[in-house]
C-alpha cells in the first residue's frame, strides 16, 4: 500500500530535477537567467502552468516547476488527492559570493528552493535545495547541445 511520504522522494526528485543543469532556456542554464534579476518567487506549482508568460525567465520557469513536479508526483505514484496544495519558494541571497561554474571561478549568489506539500491529512512536508548561481553570461558559458 502506497503511502504519504513517497512525498518526500517526489519533493526530493522535484527539486533535484529542477535546479539541475537540464534545467535550460535556449541551450543556457534556467537558474542563471534568473539569477540577473534575484527576483524571490511564491510559486503555487498547482496552478503555475497555467497563467504564465512562457516568453519570459520568469514564466518559463514557473511552467517549467509546475511541470517537473507533476512528473514526480507521476513518477513516485502519488495520487493527486493526496495533495491539497503545493508551493515553491525561492528565496536569493542579498551578498555576492564567489563560486565554480564549469570550472571556472564566477561571482555569483546562493538560491534556496523551498518545496512544500500540504496533504489531505493537513500535513504539511518540505524539502529544500542551496545552490550557487551565477548570472547569465553568454561569453562566459557554453551553449548545451541540446539545444541545437
Amino acid at each position: 500500500m502506497a503511502r504519504r511520504r513517497l512525498i518526500n522522494g517526489a519533493l526530493e526528485g522535484f527539486l533535484g530535477n529542477l535546479v539541475s543543469r537540464y534545467s535550460d532556456l535556449n541551450g543556457y542554464w534556467l537558474l542563471g537567467f534568473l539569477a540577473t534579476q534575484r527576483s524571490s518567487m511564491e510559486i503555487n506549482l498547482r496552478r503555475g502552468i497555467h497563467h504564465t508568460d512562457r516568453d519570459s525567465p520568469e514564466g518559463f520557469f514557473i511552467e517549467l516547476a509546475s511541470r517537473k513536479f507533476d512528473e514526480q508526483l507521476h513518477k513516485w505514484r502519488v495520487p493527486i488527492a493526496w495533495v491539497a496544495g503545493a508551493r515553491l519558494d525561492v528565496i536569493w541571497s542579498k551578498e555576492v559570493t564567489g563560486g565554480f561554474v564549469g570550472g571556472m571561478s564566477r561571482e555569483g549568489y546562493e538560491a534556496t528552493f523551498a518545496a512544500s506539500v500540504q496533504t489531505d491529512l493537513g500535513r504539511t512536508l518540505s524539502r529544500a535545495k542551496h545552490v550557487f548561481v551565477a548570472p547569465h553570461n553568454p561569453h562566459l558559458e557554453s551553449k548545451s547541445a541540446r539545444a541545437a
